[in-house]
């Protein structure tokens, strides 16, 4: 199925620190391979499969050509690990800015709702500890956080020390 090329914004590209021509729509899909990988972990996928998601992200928003320019052309294919099936989910990602994988899931996982990336936003908060925050004390975005924290109920959790309160503190103080 062809596209017709794009000359938006997202087409444009920059040099980075190292003199490397990048793309902003690599970089903006790789943000979003990140956050699949996050969805994935916190929804108890099969953590050696959405380990794929963050490599992949690092491959893409270094590499020289637009991917979304790749998906145009029907290349996706071309790029290192990248089978069908991943190339479907790319796919999505550039045209949708999200995938089905995000947001219904399959017949391995449940995603949790889209509302729990808030808390990876959160410095030293990666998926892991948003799945034990999600899934064992049910706090899914940052207002529930905020409440376990106002509540005292953050100071219980395994894993959650006084440095992190403190850290996830100064992020929700910034927010607000």
């Amino acid at each position: 199925m062809a596209r017709k090329k794009s000359n938006s914004p997202a087409e444009a590209t920059y040099i980075d620190h190292k003199g490397r021509v990048r793309w902003h729509c690599n970089d903006a899909l790789a943000e979003k391979l990140k956050q699949l990988y996050d969805i994935l972990v916190i929804g108890n996928y099969d953590e050696s499969h959405a380990a794929r998601y963050p490599r992949l992200a690092h491959m893409i928003s270094r590499y020289p050509e637009s991917i979304k320019m790749l998906d145009v052309q029907d290349r996706l294919t071309e790029l290192p690990g990248v089978s069908d099936v991943v190339a479907g989910i790319i796919s999505e990602l550039i045209e949708k800015g999200t995938c089905k994988k995000m947001t219904q899931g399959d017949e391995l996982f449940i995603p949790p709702p889209m509302s729990v990336l808030e808390l990876t936003a959160i410095p030293q908060l990666g998926a892991k500890t948003a799945r034990t925050l999600y899934q064992d004390h049910g706090i899914d975005s940052l207002k529930a956080l905020a409440k376990a924290i106002d509540t005292g109920k953050l100071e219980k959790i395994k894993g959650i020390g006084k440095g992190m309160i403190a850290t996830i503190r100064q992020y929700l103080e910034q927010k607000s």
